[in-house]
């Protein structure tokens, strides 16, 4: 790991309260999972709400589920929503992280292969409980399809090293030829995935802790156009 990332990591670890005797590739799930969701999401959230690495995870250390613009991590909250606004538009978040300097093609297919079996109605893999809570919310948002009326969920995947991220043909060939196996489930609107290298990383990060929030009353109703970098 690089001595600016190695920093940002130490400085995230006091900033949370991160016990001192955390293993550092925990810390650097939760940190990756900071970065990755501040960027999609922009209010506060607890890092356990996303947090599902460890033993049986299915190659997956971060799960976010926004529906309604909301971070939702109880069947509570989902009930709530389909109440309240008499619609769902949902995004699914996918995180792996590796402290590792390379992006391995075994370890991009194990993750791929990891998000087509979590979203399978017949799941192979084994599971821990905290995936097996997520999967439970996303069998019951698939339940009210229903109230899709604006589209299908959007699925988002990020694969984060700390290496570097060189557009290698065999890797998005990889990428590629997995990704078109979750597309093909024909669940979602879209998938994307992300290959967040160190740079990346860093960026998210100085983001994440300059992200500036404001609330703006209007009148009346208003329509406004999309803004980059805003939401």
């Amino acid at each position: 790991m690089d001595r600016i990332t190695s920093g940002f990591l130490k400085a995230f670890r006091q900033e949370q309260s991160l016990p001192e005797d955390l293993a550092q590739f925990e810390v650097f799930e939760h940190f990756v999972n900071y970065c990755i969701v501040s960027k999609e999401y922009n209010d506060t959230f607890s890092l356990e709400d996303i947090h599902v690495g460890g033993g049986t995870d299915k190659a997956l250390d971060g799960i976010a589920i926004l529906v309604n613009g909301s971070l939702i991590s109880s069947k509570e909250e989902l009930e709530d929503l389909q109440k309240r606004n008499k619609y769902l538009d949902v995004e699914f978040i996918l995180v792996q992280s590796k402290t590792s300097s390379t992006f391995d093609a075994g370890d991009i297919a194990k993750f791929l292969l990891g998000c087509q079996d979590f979203f399978s109605e017949n799941p192979e893999l084994p599971e821990n409980d905290k995936v097996r809570d997520k999967s439970e919310i996303i069998g019951l948002i698939y339940n009210q399809s229903n109230l899709f009326k604006n589209r299908n969920p959007i699925c988002k995947l990020y694969y984060v090293t700390t290496g570097k991220w060189f557009d290698d043909q065999h890797l998005k060939g990889t990428i590629e030829t997995l990704k078109k196996n979750i597309e093909n489930m024909q669940i979602f609107e879209n998938v994307s995935f992300y290959p967040i290298d160190a740079d990346s990383l860093q960026n998210l990060y100085r983001l994440a802790n300059n992200k500036i929030s404001r609330q703006i009353k209007f009148e009346k109703r208003t329509a406004l156009p999309e803004i980059e970098d805003v939401r």
